[in-house]
């Protein structure tokens, strides 16, 4: 969506964890490295009381999977997911990448105490996968 920068108040992420398997040998433990787990992403975002950025994730849900429970192929729904940081020249740096898949979508707090106040509410995400540099090469 052009201009989500502006509706972003917060985001969490995380690149990768590393799952691992117990093996025991007698009455020892120890752990072995078994694959990488995509880690989710969440951001807080502020919508317009018109609800802009809850139709445009409302949208981006409805490409992942149709109504008659197919799924639809990657390039239908996947997104680019782009983190900058500000300097202290006020510079944004780009942080981190992500190819990721929209998941959910949290539940919206709406002020009643002023007409023009924003809603607030999380969006999810979840990596594509955890490897390689192009996302669409399978």
């Amino acid at each position: 969506m052009a201009g989500i920068e502006f509706f972003v108040k917060d985001i969490t992420y995380g690149d990768f964890t590393i799952e691992t398997e117990e093996k025991r040998i007698g009455g020892n433990v120890f752990n072995v490295p078994v694959g990488r787990t995509a880690q989710p992403i969440t951001m807080m975002v502020r919508d317009t009381n018109q609800g802009i950025v809850r139709e445009w994730f409302r949208q981006c849900v409805r490409n992942v999977i149709n109504d008659d429970g197919t799924v639809n192929l990657p390039a239908s729904y996947l997104m680019t997911l782009r983190v900058y940081r500000l300097e202290a020249t006020a510079v944004p740096i780009l942080d981190s990448e992500f190819t990721v898949i929209p998941t959910e979508m949290g539940a919206i707090t709406q002020s009643k105490d002023q007409v023009t106040e924003f809603l607030t509410f999380p969006l999810s995400f979840v990596q594509w996968k955890t490897f390689g540099d192009n996302p669409l090469a399978l």
